[in-house]
């Protein structure tokens, strides 16, 4: 198992994106999805889940920054088994380890926009005029994901992807590197899915059953979508929020 320590350093330009609870939009220019791979097993893992968890109180959330934690599950053979962790989520690291030409996956790991921190500091700007994505959940709760993209985007196959974000989230420790310690999670994927979709009438969309409810995981939930192309890790835009429970 591979450790690395992160000083995450953010830098990003001016985003306008309006949000409410059951409805999300985002405004034409690209908004940076920030990905952490993360692990209750791994003792590097608290301090970069820390840092990450400080974007709450940033007034750059969801506008120009849109954070997820995936927990990956190859550490839990060590002791500990992560409540959050999923062998999808290791296999999307993976997929990024091959993308970026890493040699092998570690933790914790960060991608900003399909490319990896090696040094935690984000390079370059968000692309602009890429195109509205909008989340609109129905009166029967599935939640209606639209990208509707800009003339230079104008490509025919896409990828649509939505996650379900667990807060506040507290797990006491009791075995593996990190025994003993209170762990705190915020930006938690708890479920993600993922649908191809296909460019008709200038829109790309697709429907998803979530379940609001997936376990007794945080005092909070978050939506978060993202579009990309097909056959292509790196998301053109995304979009995200808090969720209201009702």
């Amino acid at each position: 198992m591979r450790h690395r320590t992160i000083t995450l350093m953010l830098f990003f330009a001016g985003l306008t994106v309006a949000a409410r609870a059951d409805s999300l939009q985002s405004g034409p220019d690209q908004v940076p999805l920030l990905e952490l791979y993360t692990s209750e097993g791994c003792s590097s893992c608290p301090a970069a889940d820390q840092m990450v968890s400080e974007l709450k109180d940033s007034p750059d959330l969801w506008t120009k920054v849109i954070p997820v934690a995936f927990h990956v599950d190859y550490w839990d053979n060590l002791g500990w088994k992560d409540r959050m962790a999923s062998p999808e989520f290791s296999e999307r690291q993976r997929d990024y380890v091959r993308l970026c030409g890493s040699s092998s996956p570690y933790t914790p790991m960060l991608v900003h926009n399909g490319k990896e921190l090696r040094r935690g500091t984000v390079s370059g700007k968000p692309d602009q005029n890429v195109g509205y994505l909008k989340v609109q959940q129905s009166p029967t709760g599935d939640f209606q994901v639209t990208f509707t993209p800009s003339s230079r985007y104008a490509k025919l196959y896409w990828q649509l992807d939505v996650a379900l974000l667990g807060f506040d989230i507290v797990s006491k420790v009791s075995a593996g590197e990190n025994i003993g310690k209170t762990l705190h999670h915020d930006f938690a994927v708890l479920d993600h899915q993922s649908k191809e979709a296909f460019l008709s009438d200038g829109v790309v969309q697709a429907s998803f059953e979530i379940d609001l409810h997936p376990s007794a995981l945080g005092r909070r939930l978050g939506l978060v979508a993202w579009v990309h192309q097909q056959g292509d890790l790196p998301p053109v835009q995304a979009v995200g929020g808090y969720l209201s429970m009702k």
